[in-house]
C-alpha cells in the first residue's frame, strides 16, 4: 500500500497569507506608479500624441510591473530559504520563480512540510500576473481612445444638459430623450433614443 506523506496545512497557510499580503503591497507600487506616469504625460500633451511616445508609456507600464513581480519572486524565495528548503538564494529563487510563473518543471521538490508553499504562491501569481494584465490592457487603451477619435466610448447625454451645451439642428425643443453622443465631437449624431430605437434627431454642438 502506498504510504503518503502528512502534509501540514495551518502553518504553510499562515506564512502565505503574509507573504501574498505583501506582495500586494509591492504590486501597489508599479500600479499607483504608472498611473502617476501616464497622468503626468496627459498633462505635457504626450499621451497619444505619436507612436513613440505611445510605445514608451506602454514599455515604461510593463517595465514596472515587470520588476514588481521579479521583487515578489525574491520575496517567496527568501521566505523558501528561511523555512529550511533551500541552502543558497539562487537555488530558492529559481524554485520560486517556477512556483510563481506556474511552470512547475518538477525538478527540485520541497519536503513534505513545507510542500504546500508551492500552490499557495502559484495561486498567489496567477493573481498579480492578472493585476498586471488588466493594468496594461487599461494604459493600452486609454492611448487608443486618446489617439483616436473614432474609437472613443460614447458618454451619456441627459436632458439636463441639452440647454447649455448642445442645440437641435432641426430646431425647436429639446428632445426628452436619452441619447449618446460621440466624445469631444463636433457634431453629434443621435445613435438611439432610450429605448433603443433610432430616433432621426440631430444634434449639434455650440461653439
Amino acid at each position: 500500500m502506498t504510504q503518503f506523506p502528512r502534509i501540514p496545512i495551518l502553518l504553510p497557510l499562515a506564512i502565505s497569507v503574509g507573504a501574498i499580503v505583501c506582495t500586494i503591497f509591492i504590486h501597489a507600487l508599479p500600479l499607483s506608479g504608472a498611473v502617476s506616469f501616464l497622468r503626468r504625460q496627459r498633462r505635457l500633451g504626450h499621451v497619444g500624441a505619436n507612436f513613440w511616445y505611445d510605445f514608451a508609456i506602454v514599455a515604461m507600464t510593463i517595465s514596472f510591473t515587470l520588476v514588481a513581480h521579479l521583487i515578489e519572486i525574491a520575496l517567496w524565495a527568501v521566505l523558501l530559504e528561511f523555512c529550511g528548503e533551500f541552502p543558497q538564494f539562487g537555488t530558492a529563487f529559481y524554485h520560486s520563480a517556477g512556483n510563481y510563473t506556474s511552470l512547475g518543471y518538477g525538478d527540485l521538490i520541497m519536503t513534505p512540510a513545507w510542500r504546500l508553499l508551492g500552490p499557495l504562491e502559484a495561486a498567489n501569481g496567477m493573481l498579480m500576473f492578472g493585476v498586471s494584465t488588466a493594468l496594461i490592457f487599461a494604459v493600452i487603451q486609454w492611448l487608443i481612445q486618446a489617439r483616436f477619435a473614432d474609437l472613443r466610448q460614447p458618454i451619456l447625454w441627459r436632458p439636463g444638459y441639452c440647454s447649455s451645451g448642445l442645440r437641435e439642428a432641426e430646431g425647436g425643443s429639446h428632445a426628452p430623450e436619452i441619447f449618446y453622443a460621440t466624445l469631444n465631437s463636433v457634431n453629434s449624431k443621435i445613435i438611439t433614443g432610450s429605448t433603443g430605437v433610432p430616433t432621426g434627431r440631430v444634434w449639434e454642438r455650440d461653439v
